[in-house]
């Protein structure tokens, strides 16, 4: 019987880069950009660490299905550069995240819908971060314990008891394409020319 490891995250997700404009209730605004977009919610970059629990008004523009206005509230922040936070869509505005959602999997967003629970037997695997890419603390962390690549078991093993606090990271990289999955009996990808 296969092991997994499950997401800590909620909901599906695609990773997909919007424009986003975000006005804050206390007052001001940044733009900014997603890095991923699901129906209860997203992740935005931001130029400063965002407060838990605040309350935030998203205009999401993304070439299609167009402009989405949407409330929500920061569910979580990244705690070091680079700043990040997930927002949580307000009951309100979840018909409006279900059809922007929609429409990105239906154009297919550039994106595979984000895993949601990882074989323990999996191969993870880095891929090249682009320069102009921001890597999260955690992330750094995560990569540095893969090296090479391992599998998920083995991941989970090395970094012990820090394997709670990166397991958000774990899959943050892969919904990024940061890290590749092959299942165990997959020859690696040669590329050659």
């Amino acid at each position: 019987m296969t092991e997994f490891i499950e997401d800590p995250r909620r909901g599906p997700r695609l990773t997909v880069r919007c424009a986003v404009r975000v006005a804050l209730r206390k007052g001001g605004f940044f733009h900014s950009c997603t890095t991923d977009v699901g129906p209860g919610g997203c992740q935005i970059t931001a130029p400063y660490r965002l407060e838990s629990g605040e309350r935030v008004y998203l205009e999401v523009d993304c070439e299609s299905p167009g402009p989405s206005v949407l409330t929500g509230h920061v569910a979580w922040s990244s705690s070091e550069p680079p700043w990040r936070g997930g927002v949580a869509f307000d009951q309100g505005s979840i018909d409006m995240a279900v059809a922007l959602f929609r429409g990105l999997s239906s154009e297919g967003a550039s994106a595979d819908p984000a895993a949601e629970r990882l074989p323990l037997d999996a191969i993870l695997v880095p891929t090249p971060i682009p320069g102009s890419l921001a890597v999260a603390p955690v992330e750094v962390e995560v990569l540095r314990a893969l090296g090479s690549g391992m599998d998920a078991r083995g991941l989970r093993d090395r970094l012990g008891e820090r394997w709670d606090a990166c397991i958000g990271g774990v899959f943050a990289l892969l919904d990024r394409n940061l890290i590749e999955v092959r299942l165990p009996n997959e020859r690696p990808r040669t590329d050659r020319a």
